[in-house]
Parts: C-alpha cells; structure tokens; sequence
C-alpha cells in the first residue's frame, strides 16, 4: 500500500471510529481482538468487523479472516458505526480492508 493510500485509510478510519486514533498498523499475524463481531457481506463471501463487546480495549486487532468460521472469507470492511462511541488508543487492520464506512 502506497504512502497515499495509507494516509486516505487513516483518515477513513478516523472519521468512521470517532474516537482518539493514535496507531493504525497492518495484520499479518492472525490474531484478533475478543468481542468483535463479523456479518457476512450480503451477496459475498467475506465479513464486514463491528466492535460487538471489545468497547473497553485500547488496542483494537482486525483479523484478515473471520476468526469463528473455517471458510477463509476476507475481512473487508468496517460496519458502518461499527466503532462509534469507542475509546482506543490503536488499530491494527488487515492489508485486504477494502471499505471504511
């Protein structure tokens, strides 16, 4: 990802989480944070991610995959309000999150 797209996906995730953002770094380990919730993208086989539970974490990770299924669908989006009204102080994201709602 080029310098360009990386500071339009920190601006995006700073809009669509409004909350204090300090780190945005990319997932390539496979973990995820506990709590967070996936919805399958109607008509496609990949998952959009919402906060679910994880609202008292400071360190949000994004999984590139649905951590709770076996189908190796991509993560890629963030619901829309998905993280509204969270506090962190920073996100991990997949390479492969195409949508910032």
């Amino acid at each position: 990802m080029n310098i360009f797209k990386r500071t339009n996906v920190i601006i995006m995730i700073m809009l669509c989480l409004s909350a204090q953002l300090i780190a945005v770094n990319a997932n390539q380990t496979g973990e995820s944070t506990p709590g967070l919730v996936f919805t399958q993208i109607e008509g496609q086989n990949a998952y959009e991610v919402s906060g679910g539970t994880a609202w008292n974490v400071e360190h949000i990770i994004i999984p590139s995959t649905n951590p709770n299924t076996t189908t190796g669908w991509p993560v890629t989006r963030i619901a829309s309000g998905g993280f509204d009204d969270f506090f962190m102080v920073s996100i991990t994201i997949p390479n492969k999150l195409y949508h910032y709602l």
